[in-house]
């Protein structure tokens, strides 16, 4: 007997002038995070990491497909997508976990104001004002450097392929567990 598959479709077309402003309510986001088993993208990477960046806790399964020229995240070419969708459905699959950063914003009084989990990176930049920054890098509240210049990038695997790699870091393969200091022009 063949078996059956049951499919909602929660269509959003947002294109990425749009993404400044949230377009899910944080209750919505908690029925998302109960009920969606797998989530299709198609794209380029940007696809990826905005549906990434809605599930705050856990994150589904995300099947991929690259309808675009780089897609370094991508593994499925838009051509593809029967067969491979066929694939996952019968469990002929096998997935690769992707750690992501925790980043918390906080205020002057140290309270933590606003908390986001990002898959590629967490960027710290001097922005508009003409001088260097200084950025102290603590590893489980004990110091492990200072970075003096334009800023600093903390990076996922999955983020080396992106800001931190146009400012001279390494290419990491998603599997491996680690994140990435990468200084931005860096006069130290």
């Amino acid at each position: 007997m063949e078996k059956q598959y049951s499919v909602k479709i929660i269509e959003n077309t947002v294109t990425s002038q749009e993404t400044a402003s949230p377009i899910y309510s944080e209750e919505h986001i908690t029925q998302l995070e109960r009920v969606v088993d797998l989530i299709i993208t198609l794209g380029g990477d940007g696809s990826l990491l905005y549906v990434s960046s809605i599930f705050q806790k856990e994150v589904p399964p995300i099947l991929s497909f690259n309808m675009g020229t780089l897609g370094f995240l991508m593994p499925f070419n838009i051509s593809r997508h029967q067969t491979v969708i066929e694939n996952v459905m019968r469990g002929g699959f096998h997935f690769l976990p992707r750690k992501r950063l925790q980043c918390e914003l906080r205020g002057v009084d140290s309270r933590p104001s606003k908390v986001f989990h990002v898959l590629n990176e967490v960027t710290i930049h001097r922005g508009s004002q003409p001088h260097l920054i200084s950025v102290d890098c603590y590893i489980n509240d004990k110091f492990l450097t200072n970075s003096h210049g334009d800023g600093l990038i903390v990076a996922t695997a999955t983020g080396s392929t992106a800001y931190s790699l146009s400012a001279g870091g390494p290419m990491i393969h998603p599997s491996i567990k680690t994140i990435l200091l990468t200084p931005v022009l860096c006069v130290d």
